[in-house]
């Protein structure tokens, strides 16, 4: 989440705060087009942020989920690569995706991914638990 994210939640406009991040996502989108690897880290914590911010409001929830399944492929390639620098926003981003499964009601996957977050897994775990 970016500074005026935070500002907005904390000011309890949500409603801003949703629009903010969502703009986010789309400019991190049209400035990853010149470089694409340069933008991916950015891309995956503002949607990690985005889903974030709809699972806390509890409206929203397929959108949270497909900003959360986005978020979280696009750290389990960040992983692949670096995963001393990414394993705790993949295993954050998880958390945030496997509570909005339990809240849609898809609690069995929910479970196999929130698994995963409570040990050292290795990336095929990671993949197992989402069908990958």
């Amino acid at each position: 989440m970016n500074m005026l994210n935070r500002l907005l939640v904390k000011g309890e406009r949500y409603d801003e705060a949703l629009t903010a991040a969502d703009e986010v996502v789309v400019n991190l989108r049209r400035l990853s087009l010149a470089d694409p690897a340069v933008y991916r880290p950015f891309i995956a914590k503002a949607l990690w942020g985005a889903g974030r911010l709809r699972a806390a409001r509890g409206s929203g929830l397929p959108q949270a989920e497909a900003a959360l399944e986005e978020a979280v492929a696009l750290f389990v390639q960040l992983a692949a690569y670096a995963p001393h620098e990414y394993a705790d926003d993949l295993r954050g981003a998880l958390i945030t995706y496997a509570a909005v499964l339990d809240k849609l009601g898809s609690t069995a996957r929910a479970d196999r991914i929130r698994r995963v977050t409570q040990t050292e897994a290795t990336m095929e775990a990671v993949y197992e638990a989402l069908g990958m």
